[in-house]
């Protein structure tokens, strides 16, 4: 842990531009994935294109980590890969906006699917690396504040989905593509440019921090935290629908409700958690707090206890945001920061898609 005594604003700034064009992105593709599939005539591969993006998300993290931990340890590259993801994507998206104007063909009917799944592979490569820095933009006891920072303007982002979906259809396919690109790209410059200090202190052979945490315990977070997030996005707002505690508010918009309240509500948390050590036995505690609401909210269906549950799941979703990844990543290797980061992420994603497949 480097000497660091207030948060870092520009490559906060940083990184909160980047995860905003990430979302952008994201929903850019979901709104045109049907929509390129129905003209090209690819409806054989939405099955395809599910799995894979399942399966995308889950490994390509880990896959990211593993190999820029390597090539740190080989040469002191760390923004190989994060520059191929960036390239990657950036000239995807042009490709993707440069293809939609023409007729259905041969070309497009088997180059189409091939360049949406590069842009899948590209979007989640240089995730990992960005995520790995995050200790050094901050003191320790300020990066529950700095993740919470992360968390709001994230959901937030996500919360207004409808604005950006208008913005979308304004710009039309080939606009959003090439704005995606543009974004992505220009986002991605400008974190690099913001951390090359932090990147001179991670690739210092002499900041080796000894390993006090286990895989199997990154992955554990991972997947609860994953779980927070697929019980407030799928299943609890389709029990605040039957049980009509939301009037007719459809499950999306009760969906975007409880991320604008998780929100509000990581703040006031992480000043919490920055006046208190990061200990195993909070996160434990937190972990089983998810575990047990969510097998309550399965088997239980009251008004009672579904608003009771959704609390607890709120405040189990808010604290591992915050604090989860603080505490990997000051408890890891310094030389598999950037791994255990990508199994976090790729662990955290393993729910979500799960739902995804069967919604």
């Amino acid at each position: 842990m480097s000497n660091i005594s207030k948060i870092k604003i520009p490559e906060l700034s940083a990184l909160i531009l980047m995860n905003i064009s990430l979302i952008i992105s994201w929903i850019a593709y979901n709104e045109y994935q049907p929509v390129l599939v129905e003209k090209f005539g690819l409806e054989h591969l939405i099955g395809v294109l599910t799995y894979g993006k399942a399966l995308v998300l889950v490994v390509i993290p880990v896959f990211a980590g593993f190999l820029t931990d390597y090539l740190m340890k080989k040469n002191n590259k760390f923004f190989t890969v994060y520059s191929i993801g960036i390239a990657a994507a950036g000239m995807t998206f042009m490709a993707v906006a440069s293809m939609i104007p023409l007729e259905p063909s041969t070309f497009t009917f088997f180059v189409l699917p091939v360049m949406v799944v590069i842009w899948l592979v590209a979007m989640n490569l240089f995730v990992s690396p960005a995520n790995s820095l995050i200790d050094l933009f901050a003191p320790k006891n300020q990066l529950p504040t700095l993740m919470a920072a992360l968390f709001i303007t994230s959901e937030l982002t996500y919360s207004i989905e409808p604005i950006i979906i208008d913005l979308i259809h304004f710009l039309g396919p080939s606009g959003t593509f090439i704005t995606g690109g543009v974004l992505v790209v220009g986002s991605g410059m400008f974190f690099i440019r913001q951390t090359k200090d932090e990147i001179e202190l991670r690739t210092n052979p002499s900041i080796v921090r000894q390993q006090s945490i286990s895989m199997f315990m990154v992955i554990a977070i991972g997947l609860v935290l994953g779980l927070a997030h697929s019980f407030i996005f799928y299943v609890i707002p389709q029990n605040i629908y039957e049980l009509r505690l939301m009037g007719d508010f459809s499950n999306s918009s009760i969906a975007t409700m409880l991320l604008v309240f998780a929100a509000l509500c990581s703040f006031p948390i992480s000043i919490y958690w920055s006046k208190r050590e990061l200990q195993i036995r909070s996160i434990y505690a937190t972990i089983a707090l998810t575990i047990v609401s969510a097998m309550t909210l399965f088997m239980l269906n009251s008004p009672m206890l579904t608003i009771f549950n959704t609390l607890l799941m709120v405040y189990a979703y808010v604290t591992l945001s915050i604090v989860g990844l603080p505490y990997i990543i000051m408890r890891l290797d310094g030389r598999k920061i950037t791994l255990g980061i990508g199994i976090f992420i790729g662990a955290s994603e393993i729910f979500d898609s799960i739902f995804e497949i069967i919604s």
